[in-house]
């Protein structure tokens, strides 16, 4: 945009200036340019430190690492002159540069890593005052304002610290879900997190209770046992001493086998509402896919053990490396390749399939819930959330969850 001029002295005006996606600044609303990689890069160092001096040789490390340019000070002077001519000094702003330090003053409310930071903090006091369902509220308005590209180097120290700060907002999240009872929701998030982060302990933390109070006990003493072998294999250490508590007050209220090691598939159909067929036809083709998906699972030792929407799920007993799944799962698609029900449809108008197979603790049908048998097992889960992501036509062969079996109770390490 063009420059702006600076207001009138007692005039106010509204700044806001983003670091925790591409590196912006908005005036009264309207969003500045800032050209040239050089002043974002200067900007966004002195917005990590508003109204502080920056040492000259720690911005110029910022900006160029370790090749800056011939002459620094032309260069730093450019950028500067190119910010200036754009966002004067003024009120809610001052760019301040000399020989020896660089300072930007702008209202830490007008800067978007400040603002996550006051919603995070106050999502955390609503916690520690028992309202669960408001801290979700306002750590997810502060994971919002994050993006998977902030302004902030990779190379810089402060990039570290922040993907640490946003994880750290992350747990906070998912346990005040978990105490607000989104139980499911936490499950499959927490999984999907201990997978990126298996030395990490808060996440089994917070897994671990939730599949507790989901009643799932003998999951989350496994889910416990996995972090302890990690942590041993990789540091030599036990787990925190909340956990070590946790299991242990576990191991004393279970008494029932756990979920035995089983094959999941799950098939989910795609686009049959989109085709020219009439609603009963639709209905019907459901209905008959479905039960084909339950004989070819009988053919390799497996059954059907859920409907949801579109979606089949298919369970086989001791199936430990899901060989029978994925058997059950090939043959079945197969057979709809050959489907001459589907041409009369043209390619464009035909339902598309996707899948998931994967092997883990998982039980069908011994309990129920609501009159309807449970899918009991992180198996499930982890075959659910990753059928999420999966494509129209495609099957994902996930790896076993090989969780280890559940030892007698015995001292600590």
């Amino acid at each position: 945009m063009d420059a702006r001029r600076a207001p009138p002295s007692g005039e106010q005006r509204s700044v806001r200036v983003t670091v925790l996606r591409p590196f912006e600044v908005v005036v009264d609303g309207e969003p500045v340019e800032v050209p040239g990689r050089t002043a974002r890069a200067m900007l966004t160092a002195l917005t990590l430190e508003p109204g502080r001096p920056v040492a000259m040789s720690d911005l110029v490390t910022r900006i160029w690492g370790e090749r800056p340019p011939g002459d620094v000070r032309l260069a730093l002077r450019n950028a500067v002159a190119a910010v200036r001519s754009r966002i004067p000094d003024g009120p809610g702003w001052r760019l301040t540069v000399t020989p020896a330090y660089a300072q930007l003053d702008v209202e830490p409310a007008a800067i978007d890593l400040a603002i996550a930071r006051q919603r995070a903090a106050d999502g955390h006091a609503a916690a520690l005052s028992g309202r669960p369902q408001d801290a979700a509220v306002l750590l997810r308005q502060a994971l919002d304002l994050w993006s998977e590209h902030p302004a902030v180097d990779p190379a810089w120290p402060e990039y570290a610290e922040l993907a640490e700060e946003r994880l750290v907002m992350l747990e906070d999240r998912l346990d005040a879900d978990r105490a607000a009872g989104r139980l499911e929701a936490v499950i499959d998030e927490a999984l999907r997190l201990i997978v990126d982060e298996p030395l990490r302990e808060r996440p089994h933390l917070i897994l671990m209770k939730a599949l507790l109070a989901a009643g799932r006990p003998h999951e989350a003493i496994a889910v416990y046992q996995q972090l302890s072998a990690t942590l041993a294999d990789n540091y030599g250490i036990d787990p925190a001493p909340e956990l070590q508590a946790l299991q242990q007050s576990l191991r004393a209220g279970v008494a029932d086998a756990p979920p035995a090691m089983a094959g999941v598939l799950m098939i989910r159909l795609h686009g049959i509402a989109d085709t020219t067929l009439s609603l009963p036809e639709q209905a019907r083709l459901l209905d008959d896919w479905t039960g084909e998906i339950g004989e070819h699972a009988e053919r390799f030792a497996g059954h059907v053990a859920a409907v949801v929407g579109s979606t089949v799920v298919a369970h086989f007993p001791d199936d430990h490396d899901a060989k029978r799944a994925r058997q059950a799962a090939e043959a079945w698609l197969l057979a709809l390749a050959a489907d001459h029900r589907l041409a009369p449809l043209g390619e464009a108008d035909r339902p598309r399939v996707s899948g998931t197979v994967v092997a883990g603790p998982a039980e069908a049908g011994k309990v129920m819930v609501n009159g309807v048998p449970a899918l009991i097992g992180v198996a499930f889960d982890r075959g659910h959330t990753a059928l999420a992501t999966a494509r129209p036509g495609e099957l994902l062969v996930l790896e076993t969850l090989a969780f280890p079996p559940i030892a007698p109770a015995g001292p600590e390490r």
